[in-house]
């Protein structure tokens, strides 16, 4: 599968984005590889969410 970002053929996986303004892609889903995830604000949010709030 190839990423949709960097266009390299990695193990990639579908990302259902929150803020789709530089994808054209139907229903907010894109894939992704792992090192261009976690280079989106996506990414950084759920870490946030699931480890930073002290829960």
């Amino acid at each position: 599968m190839k990423c949709s970002r960097c266009q390299q053929e990695k193990e990639s996986t579908w990302i259902r984005r929150t803020n789709t303004a530089y994808v054209e892609e139907p229903l907010n889903w894109v894939l992704e590889c792992d090192e261009c995830f976690e280079q989106t604000e996506d990414f950084w949010e759920m870490m946030w969410r699931d480890h930073g709030n002290g829960y």
